[in-house]
């Protein structure tokens, strides 16, 4: 029992710890945008209708320039790649302890989390 519940405490942490990172960083995204522009410029008209379609490429590229929204960008893939993260953890834990029903039911979560992604790469 105690084992079982160090393992949750580890896995609760890895998603707390990836909230707050990306918590942070799409912080200091915002922090940056309102230091570079003024805030009194910015008005519900200049936002763009579409979302601007996402790119690593584009991100990364930002991020050199620290460019605010590249920052943010960046703050929001962690929280998407968080629970992620969480699931190869778990995974590679429930491997140690050669706990094969959690195994097969972990990898069956990544078959279904990968399949997901792909088809809505495909949906637009």
């Amino acid at each position: 029992m105690k084992n079982e519940s160090n393992i949750q405490k580890i896995i609760g942490n890895t998603l707390r710890l990836g909230v707050w990172i990306s918590f942070f960083i799409s912080l200091i995204g915002v922090v940056f945008f309102f230091l570079q522009f003024d805030p009194r410029m910015v008005y519900e008209q200049n936002f763009p209708i579409e979302p601007i379609r996402f790119s690593m490429i584009e991100i990364i590229l930002g991020l050199k320039s620290l460019d605010p929204n590249s920052i943010v960008m960046l703050g929001i893939v962690i929280m998407l790649l968080t629970p992620l993260l969480r699931v190869f953890f778990a995974l590679y834990i429930y491997q140690n302890q050669r706990n094969t029903l959690y195994v097969i039911i972990t990898i069956l979560v990544l078959i279904v989390i990968t399949l997901s992604f792909f088809i809505g790469n495909k949906i637009e």
